[in-house]
């Protein structure tokens, strides 16, 4: 129902009151965003170490696999 009593004074105090509503909630999605920018960030350093570690392992593996060769060859000579 349209309440013909508001005034422009009114109109002007809702559209104030409006915005201010607006940068409230764009302030709590910015910091969320940058929130969730650090955690991705930080998951992304973690990854690169894992992805690292990792790859140290596949050649440790490597290397104890070649060695086990050697061994093995030795042990049938």
């Amino acid at each position: 129902m349209f309440d013909e009593s508001l005034t422009e004074e009114d109109d002007v105090g809702m559209a104030g009151s409006r915005r201010k509503f607006l940068r409230n909630e764009i302030d709590a999605l910015e910091r969320t965003l940058a929130k969730r920018r650090s955690q991705l960030q930080d998951a992304d350093k973690l990854l690169r170490v894992c992805n690292s570690d990792l790859q140290e392992a596949k050649e440790e593996v490597d290397i104890t696999d070649t060695f086990s060769c050697v061994i093995c060859n030795f042990l049938h000579y």
